[in-house]
């Protein structure tokens, strides 16, 4: 069992914790409105509501809600102790920071539900003299179908990336997840072979993909998924180069939770030094050997854009991955670590947003 593995662990027991801890905060603070008034009332509401969010949305994401209602009412109440110097409120009074706490949760949680669930449009601008005629790509990752979105809805972001009249299309992985159905799997594969890209399209595989438990629990093996993207038009690359233009190379890479993923230095050796090389790799977290073995330009995805504020950048804080969201160089390498135009298990994005992300290559 590796170290990030351990620590990310570590943290979701600590917030499970928090959750906990965070109930009987609750539960006294609820009791404090007029309508209310006690707290076995209160102990009730909070959980009528928990048992609703739950059957709405799942344990993940009423986790995400309870806790963020508890910072919240943390944070209202101690500016109201501040602002009252330490007195006790009177109790005719309107529970003021209990409203406050409710409202702004409310609106911060809404928020990040939209940024989830609508997904916007990034763009990138990139040079390298090796490169001899521009190049615009459109990359897209995480689209973990079956989570923010079904096959009907993948089907308008479709639209949406074929109207880029992009000359290539990136898949950087977790096109499916562990929850997707054969039906969204099948329909989706087919709305790729919609994509139009004179220079084609090309997917690698994440972490999900494979899928995390046996084949029967989707209803369909990752052969079938192979299958299905090829039969779509779709050049899946498992540590295999491909070359783009007379000066351009895409290497696609297995994901680092495969066995036997070929190291970035072997992966190179049959690309010329001159040629531009674009690596597709699903996680951010091999950055030196990328950018040593003379990777022109590293697309990743994988990380959602850190996901929540404020442990936007835990990954990079455990070791993880080298960079959550955005762009970066080091050296003569560019990186870019998009978001992905979905989610995972929850369906909330404060500290970043969903999108597809294109790239403008020139010479």
């Amino acid at each position: 069992m590796s170290l990030a593995i351990i620590l990310w662990g570590l943290l979701i027991l600590g917030l499970l914790a928090a959750n906990i801890a965070g109930w009987f905060y609750l539960v006294s603070r609820i009791s404090r409105f007029r309508c209310i008034r006690n707290r076995r009332t209160g102990f009730l509401v909070l959980l009528g509501v928990n048992l609703l969010l739950f059957a709405c949305m799942g344990f993940m994401n009423l986790l995400v809600v309870v806790l963020h209602l508890l910072f919240v009412w943390l944070a209202a109440d101690f500016i109201a102790f501040c602002i009252r110097k330490g007195k006790s409120p009177e109790p005719d009074k309107p529970y003021t920071a209990g409203i406050v706490a409710l409202v702004c949760t409310t609106l911060w949680l809404t928020a990040g539900w939209y940024c989830a669930h609508h997904v916007f449009r990034t763009t990138y601008d990139i040079t390298s003299p090796k490169v001899d005629q521009p190049l615009k790509i459109v990359l897209f990752s995480d689209s973990h179908i079956g989570t923010t979105f079904h096959w009907q809805t993948f089907n308008r972001h479709i639209d949406r990336i074929n109207a880029e009249d992009a000359d290539v299309i990136l898949i950087a992985g977790d096109f499916v997840d562990d929850e997707t159905t054969k039906e969204d799997m099948e329909k989706c594969s087919e709305a790729l072979g919609r994509l139009t890209a004179p220079r084609g399209v090309y997917l690698v595989f994440g972490n999900h993909d494979k899928g995390y438990y046996e084949s029967r629990h989707r209803g369909y093996t990752f052969e079938d998924l192979i299958r299905n993207l090829e039969a779509a038009g779709v050049r899946v690359l498992q540590d295999e180069t491909v070359d783009l233009t007379d000066t351009v190379t895409i290497a696609g890479r297995k994901d680092r939770s495969f066995t036997g993923r070929k190291d970035m230095k072997t992966l190179m050796e049959t690309v010329a030094e001159n040629r531009y090389a674009i690596v597709m790799d699903h996680q951010p977290n091999d950055y030196a050997a990328e950018a040593s073995a003379g990777s022109g330009l590293v697309v990743s995805g994988h990380t959602h854009g850190g996901q929540l504020i404020p442990i936007i950048h835990a990954g990079e804080w455990i070791g993880a991955n080298n960079r959550t969201y955005g762009y970066e160089r080091r050296g003569t390498t560019d990186f870019i670590v998009t978001s992905g135009i979905s989610d995972w298990a929850i369906k909330f994005k404060t500290g970043c947003i969903s999108e597809y992300v294109v790239i403008d290559l020139h010479p």
